[in-house]
């Protein structure tokens, strides 16, 4: 399997790819996800590309609720082409937050993946877990977004 590196547009927008930073935890990501979410039939149902858009999902996301949150006082800090972070620049929290969103998007789209599968007939031996997939990985990013949405919310 090709790394970030060798993929041809490892990512639909390209927003990311070339900052070193992002590159190297792309292929951290990867693994990540395959650990969590269980690498053997994975490779099938999640390619690397698909984690890597998630990924590149979530920088967008966590952008987005930063600019929404974002005092109007502190806008004059942001140029006007500072609508999207460089990836490179942040910190520790952000990243481990973005890790966990890439998670929990991966859970809805290995729901929807595997939902396509599964048998419509319920007396069949064989049960996926696509709805338990779906549910938790839409509360896991309910979860996160308010998270940050406090951390960001200014202290009274």
């Amino acid at each position: 399997m090709k790394s970030f590196s060798e993929t041809d547009y490892p990512t639909p927008f390209g927003l990311f790819d070339k900052d070193e930073d992002f590159r190297v935890d792309a292929e951290r990501i990867s693994v990540f996800v395959k650990l969590k979410l269980g690498d053997d039939t994975l490779s099938v149902e999640l390619t690397n590309k698909t984690i890597w858009s998630c990924f590149e999902d979530s920088i967008v996301r966590f952008n987005s609720i930063l600019l929404q949150n974002t005092s109007t006082s502190m806008m004059y800090l942001l140029d006007d082409n500072a609508s999207i972070i460089e990836y490179k620049s942040l910190n520790q929290f952000a990243r481990e937050w973005i890790r966990q969103y890439t998670l929990a998007l991966c859970m809805v789209v290995l729901g929807f993946i595997r939902g396509k599968y599964a048998p419509d007939n319920a007396n069949l031996m064989v049960k996926l877990n696509n709805d338990d997939l779906l549910d938790n990985g839409y509360k896991e990013q309910r979860r996160l977004e308010r998270e940050l949405q406090d951390c960001l919310a200014p202290v009274v």
